[in-house]
């Protein structure tokens, strides 16, 4: 398992100025793949981020900054967060999908039941399963989206995402999913992020919806 500190901005609009403010303060441009159709409220235009190599203490000294210059640029919409990563790796190709465990084993879980945040909540954890662009469409990505998970490009991977309400949700979807994939197969990379700051801006800016809080617990 590996842990990263990283920010990410992700702006609808922005103003002229900000890019090289982001830029001076250590984050670079990570844009998105190919849009897909439908579903571009998950695929900013301006997508940034800043990876921390000397733990939490300089990311939310970096965080705070970028929030104050995102607060002075009266064109930017969007949002900033702050999150330590969890990343598990599997080791074999996501090409690769046992096909007698896909279809014996039930997935983990049933669909996920999301609710719209109000402007004063925000999320508490995303989980990401990564599978790479150049992997044929198959059965998985359909039970993925199928739970509701909203899926984006990168340019080398397709990534399927559910953000939690709550961390105990969070924790709980993530050990179920770990031992699903680990007896599946099919995916890259799945990783756990736990946010510990998040700004958005006009503060009604409609986010992602969340996982239902108590989804595992009621």
């Amino acid at each position: 398992m590996t842990i990263r500190y990283e920010s990410h901005i992700n702006g609808y609009s922005i103003g002229s100025k900000l890019p090289d403010k982001l830029l001076g303060l250590g984050f670079s441009l990570d844009p998105f793949g190919e849009h897909i159709e439908g579903r571009t409220r998950y695929m900013p235009p301006h997508h940034f981020t800043f990876l921390s190599k000397k733990g939490r203490y300089i990311l939310d000294k970096i965080f705070a900054r970028a929030v104050e210059e995102i607060k002075r640029d009266k064109k930017f919409v969007g949002y900033i967060e702050s999150e330590t990563a969890l990343e598990n790796k599997f080791y074999w190709r996501d090409s690769i999908i046992n096909s007698d465990m896909l279809n014996s084993i039930a997935f983990p879980f049933p669909p996920c039941k999301l609710i719209v945040p109000s402007p004063n909540e925000y999320k508490s954890a995303d989980i990401h399963l990564k599978r790479s662009l150049d992997v044929q469409r198959d059965r998985l990505d359909e039970l993925l989206l199928e739970h509701n998970f909203y899926e984006v490009h990168t340019p080398r991977n397709r990534i399927f995402t559910v953000q939690t309400l709550s961390i105990v949700d969070g924790k709980i979807m993530y050990g179920r999913l770990l031992d699903y994939f680990s007896n599946v197969g099919g995916l890259k990379q799945i990783d756990l992020e736990i946010t510990h700051g998040f700004y958005r801006q006009p503060y009604n800016f409609p986010v992602p919806e969340l996982l239902k809080k108590g989804f595992f617990t009621k």
